[in-house]
């Protein structure tokens, strides 16, 4: 069993912790938010017992193997870095950072910690479309370009436009 902690108090976390417990290999032991009252809220009903409203205290405390990282996009790679520093395994929400800068920073500080596993969560590997995707790519000689749009509406805009304070965190 895997002890897993957790950076993001959102709807995409309950999503995984759902998913951590019906695989049986994943008990949520520690949860991080901005206050420790939230860390609470959401982390006792899965069971966690450590909860925190410090980054550093999180990674120096906190009794996990696993970190799943669901935070704002701009605080990844803070985020990635203490773990990678704390020789934490880590499942990153898509997209993992914000510029190649970043990537290769902690492309190098992976190689410093062999210990440390970054993965992101990039779920769409595994869908019909991408893999209809994959199939037209290989009928092309060559690819000059692409773009791609893809859209969902977020159940959390309902809240911003009954004007609910404060606004969820994807609108601030």
């Amino acid at each position: 069993m895997l002890k897993l902690g957790i950076i993001g108090t959102n709807i995409i976390t309950d999503q995984m912790l759902d998913a951590a417990k019906t695989s049986g290999h994943y008990e949520l032991t520690a949860v991080y938010s901005r206050t420790e009252e939230r860390a609470k809220e959401f982390g006792e009903p899965y069971g966690a017992t450590q909860f925190f409203d410090n980054l550093e205290r999180f990674f120096d405390e906190g009794d996990f193997d696993v970190v799943y990282i669901a935070s704002p996009n701009s605080t990844h790679y803070l985020q990635v870095r203490l773990a990678i520093e704390n020789d934490k395994f880590i499942i990153l929400e898509k997209p993992a950072l914000v510029n190649p800068e970043e990537f290769s920073q902690i492309e190098s500080l992976l190689q410093a910690h062999p210990k440390a596993r970054l993965v992101e969560a990039a779920r769409h590997i595994h869908t019909g479309l991408f893999h209809e995707g994959q199939k037209q790519l290989a009928k092309m000689d060559h690819v000059q370009g692409a773009n791609f749009t893809v859209r969902k509406y977020s159940s959390r805009y309902d809240k911003v436009l009954a004007g609910e304070k404060p606004y969820p965190n994807i609108f601030t």
